[in-house]
């Protein structure tokens, strides 16, 4: 979050993941139960997406790793991920197109 918009957005991701994480409770976090287990991976997962979304290539195979965990531990996530996935690709292609390269080191044009 600190890479695509400062120290606020930052903060506020940080905060929401503390709340998050106190009010599920202690247990929940080492409980073995499959869907507990994935909460804090699918929120790096959109934050991931994020990344994906506004052009940053180094998020690619942090979100192949994020998303096979998530499909790996729970089927249940199966629309989630790739659906997700396309929406950054899509995202990311239409404001590749239409702002131009968000970090200018996306794809020219030579004749």
């Amino acid at each position: 979050a600190y890479r695509r918009g400062g120290r606020t957005p930052a903060l506020a991701a940080l905060g929401a993941t503390a709340v998050l994480v106190y009010t599920m409770g202690s247990e929940l976090l080492f409980d073995p139960w499959n869907p507990h287990v994935l909460i804090l991976p699918c929120l790096a997962m959109l934050v991931v997406a994020w990344g994906i979304a506004l052009g940053d290539r180094w998020a690619w195979p942090v979100y192949v790793a994020l998303g096979s965990f998530t499909l790996q531990t729970h089927v249940g996530y199966a629309y989630l991920v790739p659906g997700l996935f396309v929406v950054a690709l899509g995202v990311g292609w239409l404001v590749d197109r239409l702002d131009g390269p968000v970090d200018g080191h996306g794809r020219q044009w030579v004749p």
